[in-house]
């Protein structure tokens, strides 16, 4: 901030950060979740979280306008990347092609404007802490709904999704 003359405390002398350690929603825990939700617009936010694995916020604030239903593809701007896309005209949004289980929950969502009416007009941290309320009904411990995000990332890594083929040595 700078408003003191001098530092109070040396920077060796701060106390070094030490994160939890993170890690992906499974898919039992997740069905445990969607099995006990009923509200139907925050049940199906949570399949699509683990479905896509998009951020919650860019998942609540998903339209209609959002899906191209004939080539069957989800495409967002992500609020992360919006200034970047401006600066660089070559990014380009997510697109994301669906199979049937997106399809299912995309067609119990409302048809026009967003698919998560109520959702989208809550805080993320709000969501989060709903989501924190759900999994301490059921004693799941140690995810966030981030987590999320942690849990398709680790089943991407399993089927090798993104990681380009190893040439035999």
């Amino acid at each position: 901030m700078g408003w003191l003359p001098w530092p109070i405390l040396r920077k060796k002398q701060f106390p070094k950060v030490r994160f939890k350690p993170k890690r992906g929603i499974t898919e039992h825990e997740h069905r445990r979740i969607i099995g006990r939700e009923i509200n139907p617009e925050r049940r199906d936010f949570y399949e699509l979280c683990w479905l896509l694995g998009g951020s919650q916020g860019d998942i609540a604030g998903l339209t209609d306008e959002d899906i191209d239903w004939s080539d069957r593809l989800i495409c967002y701007n992500r609020k992360k990347m919006l200034q970047r896309m401006q600066e660089n005209p070559n990014l380009k949004p997510p697109m994301i092609k669906y199979g049937k289980k997106i399809e299912a929950v995309l067609k119990g969502r409302p048809s026009k404007g967003p698919l998560f009416p109520q959702l989208c007009t809550v805080r993320s941290s709000d969501r989060a802490t709903e989501f924190k309320q759900r999994c301490k009904g059921l004693g799941i411990q140690g995810v966030t709904l981030h987590s999320y995000r942690y849990g398709w990332a680790e089943r991407a890594r399993k089927a090798y999704y993104g990681i380009p083929p190893r040439r035999a040595v």
